[in-house]
């Protein structure tokens, strides 16, 4: 009997009566693996008979299909799956992505490091991560730390007067060095 005045039939054959919607007229029933239907009465085929779910999870089978609970840590359909990203934070939208043994953050562009946290800050050259340091690999023309120095060929002028004309007038010899 179930419900407030105990008027209630909970008629889950082959499961357990689950309180549903309005307590003194609903209930619904949570079937053992292998039974399915509104009151648990329909054979199904247990399809977690082969323990398809890993790392101890707990396995639920329907009529068609199983689903597996994973404990905290592990994904993936049958649990397989370590989930290194769960306690690893990829910075500045950086995407983390769990390899065999570790994950590793895929920083965008620009970002740098383990956690994607350094920001890169060559101004004319290529970024070359260094774990969480970096070096800059300048383009042609710059140097320096940053790549900020334009070292583009430059020229000195030099203008040296030689002489006057009639006029006043000076005249200037123009080196380039």
């Amino acid at each position: 009997m179930y419900g407030r005045n105990c008027s209630i039939v909970c008629n889950c054959t082959n499961g357990e009566c689950v309180p549903f919607g309005n307590p003194a007229t609903g209930f619904t029933c949570s079937c053992l693996n292998g039974y399915d239907g509104p009151t648990c009465c329909e054979s199904v085929t247990n399809h977690c008979l082969g323990l398809p779910c890993l790392n101890n999870a707990t396995c639920k089978s329907n009529a068609t299909a199983y689903t597996c609970n994973c404990l905290p840590g592990y994904i993936g359909y049958n649990c397989s799956t370590y989930n290194f990203c769960a306690n690893k934070t990829c910075m500045f939208s950086g995407e983390c992505v769990n390899l065999k043994t570790k994950a590793q953050c895929n920083c965008l562009e620009g970002f740098i490091g383990d956690t994607c946290s350094t920001t890169c800050d060559c101004v004319h050259g290529d970024c070359v991560p260094n774990g969480d340091n970096f070096t800059c690999n300048c383009h042609t023309g710059y140097t320096g730390p940053m790549c900020c120095q334009n070292i583009t060929c430059k020229f000195m002028v030099l203008r040296t007067a030689i002489a006057s004309d009639d006029f006043g007038i000076l005249n200037y010899k123009i080196f380039i060095f």
